[in-house]
């Protein structure tokens, strides 16, 4: 996982591995960022899906 200043940029401000879990209908995944450096604003959050390889971004915002 990398956290993105945008879609089009591949320079991740942070970057984070994780193994997400399985139990019935909820997928879990936990991760930790170190965002001590990474100045406050919108983000984007790309993910890897493992079968199909496809990068996925998700919104989020950084606050002080």
């Amino acid at each position: 996982m990398q956290i993105l200043p945008d879609k089009t940029k591949p320079e991740a401000v942070a970057a984070a591995q994780g193994v997400a879990a399985q139990s019935g209908n909820v997928t879990s995944l936990k991760v930790e960022f170190d965002l001590s450096h990474v100045q406050p604003g919108v983000y984007y959050l790309a993910t890897v899906h493992g079968t199909d390889e496809a990068t996925y971004y998700y919104p989020i915002a950084v606050n002080d």
